[in-house]
């Protein structure tokens, strides 16, 4: 059953050069049987049984036969069933629906199968079926053009078809036939027969298998592709009884026809009304379906969509038209269906969208998309060019682009690649969309993405390439030597070497970075671990002096890269890691603010408000400052910061209660204390490795800045930078190179898509090149960076933006060089 609502547009004459993609129709001359389960032709000589198959060959095709029309009859069932049609596979689509015992005929667009074969199923019960060939689609044909639905015979208006009477209708020339027409493409109606009956449309009268099934003073109809006799006309017979009449043309095939035929690979259901919320459709309303969006019908100018109507158990006696979304509804109806029962009839669209209208009661709906029909938007048409990629969203695992549509080359788009190198992935998405979703990355790998666009010739050229991930000169860092890491956040950012080299990271022992067999299945606390940034070795730092790995909340590495520093709940402990031995050099508990300076020999750290010295050479300790006297009442309001050489300690000190917390200087040999600013209240302290310069956050200047003090005497404080309130709710400094020039720190945002992260840049003083750490994805950000003391590397942890889940998270490593170059 077929019914078309279509509009293609011609742009003048095929090109000259080869035909453009897609098929023209060829009719047969007679309709040729090529199953009757009732006889041997076909080769099933039996009833189809419930959820059987049935394969057919197709005799007589050309080689580059793309799909046929054929007229497939159902009969004698002994339940009630539907049949379809096929190519490869069943594809939960109908192409006739029966009654038990019921006798009826429908038309079908059947796209051929790789094997070159078609296939009717059965659905229940036990059946026969009939399918007669009427024509096919191929490469040497006639093209289609549509019409708006017109009728051109309605025998109510003059006298019912009596029992073996045949009517004859001109058809070249009416409703906008041409004269050239080879076939003319048909929906027939039969209307209050006084009998069961069935009519046969035929060019010559002569020949030909029923065209519409009709039961007694049943309405049924049925549109058919008909091969246009020589007198211009078509013969329509009736077999018994008196029945009306009514045609109306939808559209012919001609030499002049412009349309191109593209099978589907097999149906797609685009509505069903029993599904979801919205129900039946209701008595003189519109329901929409979209071929592009469900259906995988490109979205094309001058398209036109073929598909299988179907109305289910209408309430009440209805029709059902179908007409392309943005017309006026034709008005004609598309098919007839009697109350409680279900009718199929075939249909086109102009569009890539169809309305379907209820006339009467309420009916269920299904809408089946087989193929369709173009026209090419120019004589020449060519492939299609190269999307631009507008957008990428990289969440890590997963990363989602957007792009724009090129030039389509003058024929539908079919679809779109995006191909992800290394690997090769393909995602695959149909040509009305611009964007994908590719998944299965590794987070924080390094990939390039490209868009290749397809149409009916072919692919056209890839976009430019997008990288995404961290650039060549960002490497990730918790990762054992292998590339392995944690599915979820099990090692946070400790300290980094003097040359960049080396990273300690606090691991828990649950972590990939712990080797077995000390790794545990659940976390346990954690380890101090040390990652070479070079041959990518990663071991424990944090072990006793009995050689197991003790649980260690902090360590910090000397210059020598030799001399590890950590902390245990029983004190504080020297690892030789070259010697691989361990001693203890201060067994005391709550030890806290430790710092070590960066030759490596004196070790700085405060407990119970007093401030001790540890000279790991000489082997002896020493109290700096205590603040345990209750009536001076000061406090260290901050850990200290320490030269390289140890000999200049800064830190927060509150002088007497009340006073608000302001850095100051001490003199280890001669304990002399001297305040460095006067009135800016100070946090976040940063000392360059040379010790001659401090950086600190200001808490009292109005704005949120950074300034610099040198720390010889008479140096006077000046802004480093200076942030409104407005867009920043903090910022701290948090690390510097040994000299000073270049300095680290963290802005707590509260501007639009920042709101409340905090992401890491780094500064240099002298040139002012500013530069914020690599954004890995649009969800997250780099935090808190520490940097080596020759300026080279900074180290930061990955965080996700606000109010964004954004999984596993790592920690990276940045060239500053690379990473100040590329801001410009």
């Amino acid at each position: 059953m077929l019914v078309l609502v279509l509009t293609l547009f011609p742009v003048g004459n095929a090109a000259a050069q080869d035909a453009p993609p897609g098929a023209t129709y060829t009719p047969l001359a007679t309709p040729q049987r090529i199953l009757d389960t009732r006889t041997p032709v076909g080769g099933h000589q039996r009833k189809i049984a419930a959820g059987e198959t049935v394969a057919l060959a197709v005799p007589g095709l050309p080689a580059d036969a793309t799909a046929v029309v054929v007229n497939l009859t159902g009969t004698g069932g002994s339940t009630s069933t539907f049949l379809s049609m096929f190519p490869d596979q069943y594809a939960g689509t109908s192409t006739l629906n029966l009654a038990a015992g019921q006798t009826a005929a429908a038309g079908a667009f059947v796209t051929l199968g790789a094997d070159r074969r078609i296939r009717v199923l059965n659905r229940n019960g036990t059946i026969d079926a009939v399918v007669d060939l009427v024509g096919y689609f191929a490469k040497d044909g006639t093209g289609f053009t549509t019409a708006t639905a017109s009728r051109i015979l309605d025998t109510r208006a003059t006298t019912a078809i009596g029992p073996g009477a045949t009517r004859t209708l001109a058809v070249r020339g009416a409703g906008g036939v041409p004269a050239d027409a080879t076939a003319v493409l048909l929906n027939v109606t039969g209307v209050e027969p006084t009998a069961s009956t069935f009519l046969r449309v035929t060019p010559d009268g002569q020949a030909g298998t029923s065209t519409v099934n009709l039961a007694a003073n049943v309405n049924r109809a049925n549109t058919t592709v008909t091969r246009i006799d020589a007198d211009g006309a078509v013969r329509i017979t009736n077999n018994s009884g008196n029945t009306h009449v009514l045609v109306d043309v939808l559209g012919w095939f001609s030499p002049s026809g412009t349309g191109r035929y593209v099978p589907l690979a097999s149906p797609r259901r685009v509505l069903d009304t029993r599904e979801g919320t919205d129900g039946p459709i209701a008595a003189r309303t519109t329901r929409q379906a979209y071929f592009a969006t469900e259906g995988g019908v490109p979205n094309f100018p001058t398209i036109a969509t073929l598909f299988t109507l179907t109305g289910v158990q209408p309430t009440a006696s209805t029709y059902l038209t179908a007409w392309g979304s943005g017309t006026a509804r034709p008005q004609v109806s598309t098919l007839s269906v009697a109350a409680r029962a279900t009718v199929p009839n075939t249909a086109v669209a102009g569009g890539t969208a169809v309305n379907v209208y209820n006339h009467a009661g309420s009916s269920h709906a299904l809408v089946d998309a087989v193929g369709y029909f173009y026209t090419p938007t120019r004589p020449d048409p060519t492939l299609p060019g190269a999307p631009t990629i507008s957008s990428v969203r990289n969440d890590g695992t997963r990363v989602s682009l957007n792009w724009t549509t090129p030039d389509n080359g003058g024929l539908p788009l079919t679809g779109y690649t995006v191909t992800l190198q290394p690997g090769a992935r393909r995602v695959t998405v149909p040509g009305w969309q611009n964007s994908a979703t590719v998944d299965g990355l590794t987070s924080g790998g390094r990939y390039t993405l490209t868009v290749t666009a397809t149409n009916l010739a072919g692919d056209g050229p890839a976009s430019a390439a997008k990288q995404i991930g961290p650039p060549a000169w960002m490497t990730r860092v918790d990762t054992t030597a292998t590339g392995q890491s944690d599915p979820d956040p099990r090692s946070w950012l400790g300290d980094v070497s003097a040359d960049g080299r080396y990273v300690l990271l606090s691991a828990q022992t649950n972590s990939v970075l712990v080797p077995a067999p000390y790794r545990t299945a659940e976390s346990q606390g954690r380890y101090q671990v040390r990652k070479d940034r070079q041959t990518g070795a990663v071991e424990i730092t944090s072990v006793g002096a009995d050689g197991v790995p003790a649980p260690s909340g902090w360590s910090a590495l000397a210059p020598d890269n030799r001399t590890l520093v950590f902390l245990t709940t029983s004190g504080i402990h020297v690892r030789d890691l070259v010697a691989g031995t361990t001693r203890t050099v201060v067994a005391e508990r709550g030890t806290g603010g430790h710092t070590l300076s960066g030759n490596g020999r004196w070790l700085y750290w405060t407990f119970q408000r007093t401030l001790y010295r540890y000279d790991l050479q000489a082997g002896q300790a020493e109290t700096l400052l205590s603040c345990t006297d209750p009536a001076t009442g000061c406090h260290l309001a901050s850990a200290p910061v320490v030269s390289d050489d140890g000999a200049t300690v800064v830190f927060d000190y509150s002088p007497a209660p009340g006073t608000s917390a302001r850095a100051a200087l001490l003199d280890p040999v001669t304990k002399e204390l001297r305040m460095l600013v006067e009135t800016d209240h100070t946090g976040a302290l940063v000392l360059s490795g040379d010790g001659t310069t401090l950086f600190y956050r200001c808490d009292n200047c109005g704005t949120h800045t950074i300034k610099k003090v040198g720390t010889a005497p008479g140096s006077t404080p000046v802004p480093v930078g200076e942030w409104s309130p407005e867009y920043t709710m903090t910022v701290s400094p948090t690390a510097s190179s040994t000299d000073g020039r270049v300095l680290s720190y963290f802005r707590q945002r509260r501007d639009g898509y920042w709101f409340i992260s905090a992401p890491g840049y780094v500064l240099d003083t002298v040139d002012g090149r500013e530069a914020m750490l690599p954004q890995l994805r649009e969800i997250s950000y780099l935090r808190g960076p520490v940097m080596s003391a020759d300026g080279s590397t900074a180290v930061a942890e990955e965080d996700c933006q606000w109010q964004e889940e954004c999984g596993a998270t790592g920690v990276y490593a940045v060239s500053v060089p690379e990473l100040l170059s590329s801001s410009g």
